[in-house]
């Protein structure tokens, strides 16, 4: 009888132990479900934050790039107004220079008056700078009209029919009667840089 009990009481422990197991094993498994079943929403969480950061993040940059190109445009037009009032401080600083040619065709960006400044300035320029400029000025402007597109073309007859000095004036003067502002711009700079 003591051996069965013993058995009984070994069985019992064994089953007991095994519905342990078990139920651990349960458990486990119900804890990696919940686990399973609340990333995605950390997950979502998570990628909610990143989003709101990211917009942050790029309000941030505009305002940045927005007070930069303030900036930018304070220390161009600083940079040209230096050089005309007052030389002994003025330095030479090729990112300033690239940004006054850059913008130098923007009424927005350089009132007239700085544009004037901007004509002096380059007149001092040399090298590829001062080429670069004028071929960039002269693509601004349109080619003058022609009469190639006529049949018959007598250039004698043309030039006997207006005077040349008052030809010339009228001529240019109507051109630059319709042009834009970018182009008046070019034209006066094609002038600074080819005159000298």
């Amino acid at each position: 009888m003591a051996t069965e009990a013993v058995t009984k009481a070994k069985k019992e422990k064994s089953v007991k132990q095994k519905k342990d197991k078990k139920d651990k094993k349960e458990k486990k498994v119900k804890k990696e479900e919940a686990v399973a079943a609340a990333k995605p929403e950390e997950e979502q969480n998570k990628e909610k934050k990143k989003k709101k950061d990211k917009k942050r993040k790029a309000a941030t940059q505009d305002d940045d790039a927005r007070s930069s190109k303030k900036q930018a445009v304070a220390d161009g037009i600083q940079y040209l107004r230096t050089f005309h009032s007052d030389r002994s401080a003025w330095k030479f600083k090729k990112n300033s220079q690239v940004w006054c040619l850059h913008h130098m065709y923007d009424e927005n960006v350089m009132e007239d008056a700085d544009f004037d400044i901007m004509l002096a300035y380059m007149k001092d320029m040399k090298g590829q700078a001062r080429t670069i400029t004028l071929r960039e000025a002269q693509e601004k402007i349109p080619p003058a009209p022609t009469d190639v597109d006529q049949d018959i073309f007598d250039a004698e007859a043309a030039l006997n029919a207006v005077p040349p000095s008052a030809g010339a004036v009228a001529e240019q003067q109507q051109e630059q009667d319709g042009d834009t502002p970018v182009i008046k711009r070019a034209r006066a700079v094609v002038k600074v840089l080819a005159d000298h």
